[in-house]
């Protein structure tokens, strides 16, 4: 969703005062934050505003995002009631939530990624700001995979996981799914905002769909669609995988047959901003979760995957990419890869535990320990002077 015609510096000076504190990228504005307070001298800044890149971030709180998402928070709108209040209703007309007011009813954030629709409350404008192709010059001389990127799965493919995870992201949010949503909150540390942002779905049963539904051919195998939590991968207009999370057995994670390499979440990433790299999907949405107005973080599904030139391109492009795979010997090795072909890189391991996730659900304070990371890396933040150690 493009929301420059949206005046975001004065939505937001309606309900609080703000100050402009820095002149460079189009301006800086600081003031107490509208949701959390901090009136007092000493946090009256601690909320910033950037209106030439359309976002908004509170230091102590976390809540970050466009116009969209301040209109959701501050009035409690569903995403289609925004869109309506800023004049933005055209471009979506159902709220993820649904017309009914079911989350998961209507058109779903996962089919709006793939038909070229705004995912909603994820954006950050990022792919405004995104310029295709944009390779440092450095990036050409370092060794890269020498096959070609590899194509989006065919048409009849992506149409038939775009139906299936609709349908399980509608079965999420009912009671049938209670179990599910139960886990994600419980096992995992996701609040249903985030859940409802990664689309994330559930199929109650396992599922063996004919092989013609997915676009292949009569004689292939059935396409297995175990019992699960479904996580679907969009990016650049097209669906590319999805993986579902089964509550038992090896292998943990599946993907459905025609599944192809991507990288999770790649539309967050944009040139010049700072991003993370984890390995799994919910590591990625843990950090949005808790930092998506500092750092965005996508996911390569596992140690190997994402090693394309279709990929390597945008995070190529960041200022900085923080290294954050599993603190294991396969996260080691991975992440000695992408050191290697990211001039820009910096491994960054969790305090405690072996991912993101772990150390989010240890209590861990996943926002400084990011901050920590880009000062390390001798990174800023718009407006913020961060030495490196």
């Amino acid at each position: 969703m493009d929301t420059a015609s949206v005046d975001l510096l004065s939505l937001i000076r309606a309900d609080v005062r703000l100050k402009k504190v820095a002149t460079t990228g189009g301006g800086e504005w600081a003031g107490p934050c509208p949701f959390c307070g901090g009136a007092e001298k000493r946090s009256a800044d601690r909320f910033r505003v950037w209106p030439a890149e359309g976002r908004f971030w509170c230091r102590r709180c976390q809540r970050s995002g466009d116009a969209i998402d301040y209109v959701r928070v501050g009035l409690g709108l569903g995403f289609g009631a925004a869109l309506d209040r800023l004049g933005l209703a055209g471009w979506l007309h159902h709220d993820v939530r649904g017309a009914a007011g079911r989350p998961g009813a209507g058109k779903t954030k996962w089919e709006g990624e793939v038909r070229g629709v705004s995912a909603g409350t994820a954006t950050i404008d990022a792919r405004r700001q995104r310029r295709e192709g944009a390779i440092p010059s450095a990036w050409d001389a370092l060794p890269l995979p020498r096959h070609e990127p590899l194509e989006p799965p065919s048409d009849a493919w992506q149409g038939r996981a775009i139906d299936f995870c609709s349908e399980c992201i509608e079965r999420l949010w009912t009671e049938e799914g209670a179990r599910a949503r139960a886990w994600l909150v419980e096992k995992r540390g996701l609040n249903e905002q985030t859940i409802m942002d990664g689309s994330l779905g559930y199929n109650p049963v396992d599922r063996q769909e004919a092989p013609e539904l997915w676009g292949f051919e009569a004689d292939h195998r059935p396409v297995w669609l175990p019992r699960g939590i479904t996580i679907p991968w969009a990016a650049r207009g097209h669906a590319w995988r999805v993986n579902i999370r089964r509550p038992e057995g090896n292998p943990k994670y599946v993907s459905a047959a025609g599944s192809a390499t991507a990288l999770y979440r790649a539309n967050m990433l944009a040139s010049g901003r700072a991003a993370m790299l984890v390995e799994g999907e919910f590591d990625a949405l843990t950090i949005w979760q808790h930092a998506g107005g500092i750092i965005a973080a996508v996911a390569t599904g596992s140690t190997t995957a994402a090693r394309r030139p279709r990929w390597l391109a945008p995070l190529a492009a960041c200022g900085v990419v923080l290294v954050a795979f599993d603190s294991d010997e396969a996260g080691e090795e991975a992440a000695a890869y992408w050191l290697h072909i990211l001039p820009k890189a910096r491994r960054w391991r969790p305090y405690f535990g072996k991912d993101a996730n772990d150390l989010a659900m240890g209590g861990g304070d996943v926002a400084a320990w990011i901050l920590d990371g880009l000062g390390d890396a001798g990174w800023h933040l718009p407006g913020e002077s961060i030495s490196p150690k």
